[in-house]
């Protein structure tokens, strides 16, 4: 996260901050993902967890407590996507 340090500082020089809303604030100290970069983290993780429980998503649910349906299902608790 130090290589976006120069950005940030970049944007917060630029700015009143006693005059920003909060939101202005968060926006400005946040980074976000592109979405191919979020979907393609995702397929790399998929794989990751695919191949570390040899593709078998009964082991993942008796080992996290939880009833996955699919694949998909278990990313969801990895990833936040801004609605």
């Amino acid at each position: 996260m130090l290589a976006f340090t120069s950005v940030i500082a970049s944007q917060v020089l630029d700015q009143d901050l006693y005059k920003l809303e909060s939101d202005q604030l968060v926006n400005m100290l946040t980074y976000r993902s592109g979405k191919e970069t979020r979907q393609s983290n995702e397929r790399k993780l998929k794989k990751a967890l695919m191949d570390a429980y040899d593709n078998d998503l009964e082991s993942v649910n008796e080992e996290w407590g939880t009833d996955f349906p699919s694949w998909g299902r278990p990313l969801q608790r990895f990833t936040l996507t801004k609605s």
